[in-house]
């Protein structure tokens, strides 16, 4: 039997490293749309022991290297046999250097590259990777960037970085690695070390990962072309606490504070998108391996969105190329369907494991949001400002049993008239899970106004007034036994000084329209009411409506 094994480590010590070189050349190449070329492999089988040399990936002039690595190093453990998931003891890679060039306009010498490892559209999800990386380590990696845009070069040298362990797996392996992340960029030198007593002891180490005030702005440009959308402006902070914890399982744990201010994002076309002051978010225990994310607070300073419909009926929070996909889609929609369908059913479907995802509270301050609607033959605006939003025990994937809650506050931004002396304003709460909603919500003093040049194309007289309304909105989700149900109530709702007028004339004022009891089944199309009201109508033809 030893003779034997002697003869299999023979054989594997021999054919392991050809073969092994041949397939990564082969199926790497294929892959990447790029020749890989490997100088040598050494394997030891009694070890699990392998080391890659030279490994090198050309650019699209095979003449010169996008990536070049002088050695990976990997010692991998017979527990991966057991577990079907690479159990691998150490990763040391040494010398990597990498090309990268942009060409202008957000283009790379990559994109080539990105597109063939790109997943198709149609793809399956699959479930995640199992993995346990124990000590890791790169060490004098290289990054040289060439901008040809402005004709620069910045290169990032003396790169180390080392990683106690990454693993999503329960295997415990000896941590003989310090956190740490080591570069040197242009003149400057940048040095990290782990903090507390030393793994061995404690099985857990800390690092600590500090930015302030580090503007993106120099660095945006670099962004993909192929992005929907334009940052223009940010500024980072972060205060972050990375933890390696052995006990009792391997765990990842990254808490503290990142903040994002000064933010402005344009669409692809260039208007003004979304801007804010301030995104803070609190890290309460993050576990990116475990899939698990805490956070205790989001907090969201004077947000402003710009919405916008332009005459060809595109908004601009989605990409023109998204739109007409879905206007091709919708055209064929009933003759694709079915077929879709029935592919969708037949179809087995792979649900990778969900994240989980826990936040305390959510806080939006002095938001606004402006409308535009250019499809209209006069433009429509609408300005909503002083938006605020309370948001607490939010959870994913939803819990029916515990329902996420809110409540908030908006006013219209408008210019005192006689039309509209007193912005409208609504106040609402509620509770909300991914299949049901309940809101309540209050309308104050809002004019009817707002709503003319949507109104005026089916009523020729202008429309005047104010709404005054107390709601109820309830909302469930369809079932495979039940259909999807909407249904709006209301103790009470008034329209008060309504006015029909064509130009300056006045047609029929009303001092006050009141309904009480309403019920209104969206679905079913019907609605009710327990009692209608009206104060002081009169006709009033010919009296200017200023008056």
């Amino acid at each position: 039997m030893l003779a034997g094994l002697l003869v299999l480590w023979a054989l594997a010590y021999a054919l392991v490293p050809m073969i092994a070189k041949s397939q990564i050349q082969k199926i790497a190449s294929e892959k990447l749309g790029r020749q890989v070329t490997v100088g040598s492999i050494d394997f030891k089988p009694w070890s699990l022991e392998l080391a890659i040399n030279d490994l090198a990936i050309a650019k699209s002039d095979p003449a010169t290297a996008q990536i070049s690595i002088k050695r990976i190093y990997i010692d991998a453990e017979l527990e991966s046999l057991l577990r079907l998931a690479p159990v691998v003891d150490a990763i040391a890679v040494d010398a990597p250097v990498v090309a990268l060039t942009h060409l202008g306009g957000g283009r790379y010498d990559i994109d080539d590259v990105l597109a063939k490892l790109k997943p198709a559209p149609d793809a399956p999800p699959t479930e995640p990777m199992q993995f346990a990386l124990y000590n890791l380590v790169l060490s004098g990696g290289r990054v040289d960037f060439t901008d040809q845009a402005v004709g620069k070069t910045h290169s990032v040298s003396a790169l180390d970085v080392s990683v106690p362990f990454l693993s999503n797996l329960e295997s415990k392996r000896e941590v003989k690695t310090a956190p740490r992340l080591a570069f040197k960029l242009g003149g400057s030198s940048f040095d990290s070390a782990a903090e507390g007593t030393p793994f061995a002891q404690t099985r857990k180490t800390d690092a600590v990962v500090k930015l302030t005030n580090f503007d993106l702005a120099p660095y945006l440009a670099y962004l993909p072309a192929s992005l929907p959308y334009k940052l223009t402006g940010a500024v980072l902070n972060l205060d972050a606490k990375v933890a390696f914890e052995q006990s009792p399982t391997a765990a990842v744990k990254v808490s503290g504070v990142v903040a994002i201010s000064n933010v402005a994002v344009q669409t692809s076309q260039g208007g003004p998108l979304l801007a804010f002051e301030q995104l803070r978010v609190t890290m309460a225990d993050v576990q990116p391996l475990a899939q698990s994310v805490k956070l205790a607070q989001i907090e969201l300073t004077a947000p402003v969105l710009n919405v916008s419909r332009d005459k060809a009926g595109q908004l601009n929070l989605l990409p023109a190329k998204n739109q007409n996909a879905i206007k091709s889609g919708a055209a064929g929609a009933q003759e694709e369907g079915a077929t879709a369908l029935k592919d969708l059913k037949n179809a087995p479907v792979a649900k990778p494991a969900p994240w989980r995802v826990d936040v305390a509270s959510v806080a939006v301050r002095g938001g606004r949001v402006a409308w535009l609607d250019e499809t209209l033959a006069a433009p429509a605006r609408v300005d909503l400002g002083a938006v605020t939003l309370d948001a607490s025990k939010i959870a994913y994937p939803f819990a029916a049993s515990a329902p996420l809650a809110f409540n908030g506050s908006m006013a219209l931004n408008t210019t005192a008239t006689k039309a509209s002396a007193v912005p409208g304003s609504i106040n609402f709460s509620g509770t909300a899970t991914d299949s049901a909603a309940s809101v309540s919500a209050t309308v104050a003093d809002w004019p009817l106004a707002m709503a003319a040049k949507y109104v005026g194309q089916f009523l020729l007289p202008a429309l005047g007034g104010q709404l005054n309304a107390q709601l109820g909105i309830n909302w469930r989700a369809a079932t495979p036994l039940e259909p999807q149900q909407l249904n709006i109530t209301g103790t009470q709702a008034a329209l008060i000084d309504v006015l029909l007028a064509e130009g300056k004339t006045s047609l029929v004022a009303i001092k006050r329209v009141q309904v009480d009891g309403i019920d209104i089944d969206v679905p079913g199309q019907s609605f009710k009411a327990a009692k209608l009201q009206v104060l002081q109508p009169k006709a009033v033809v010919g009296r200017d409506a200023d008056q």
